[in-house]
């Protein structure tokens, strides 16, 4: 149990909010809407989830969220919990993100141009209005 208690306090301090590749994973699944319209408590799970998977692969241990939930109640440590807020790479409210390239392909591809920042829809129709008779004849 003693070691499995530091690879969880290992997980807990691992710098996910710096380490580029899981950052990148991440970019994708908020791409993919795996957020949208969850709780605080759902996006935290996902969040924590991405991050156990992560964590798991790079170190090839075999943690699980009931590990974690177990570790932080007995030993006092939910302060060392993932956050329920999107990742750090995410800016203010008032000034969109910049996408990365991968985010980018992903919206375009799925056909979601409309979640894409600052981008335009652009109708390829005329008015339906009638045309009214030009200024000055």
């Amino acid at each position: 149990m003693a070691t499995e208690s530091l690879a969880i306090a290992e997980f807990l301090n691992y710098p996910f909010d710096s380490d580029e590749t899981y950052q990148q994973g991440l970019a994708g699944i908020i791409a993919g809407g795996a957020l949208e319209g969850k709780t605080d408590v759902e996006r935290s799970d996902v969040l924590q989830r991405s991050r156990l998977f992560y964590y798991n692969r790079l170190k090839g241990s075999t943690l699980t969220p009931e590990d974690v939930k177990l570790y932080q109640t007995t030993s006092g440590n939910a302060a060392l919990a993932p956050q329920a807020e999107e990742p750090s790479t995410t800016q203010a409210p008032e000034e969109p993100r910049t996408l990365t390239f991968a985010e980018l392909k992903e919206l375009i591809e799925s056909g979601r141009t409309d979640q894409i920042p600052n981008n335009r829809h652009i109708p390829n129709d005329l008015h339906p209005a009638a045309p009214t008779a030009r200024w000055g004849e």
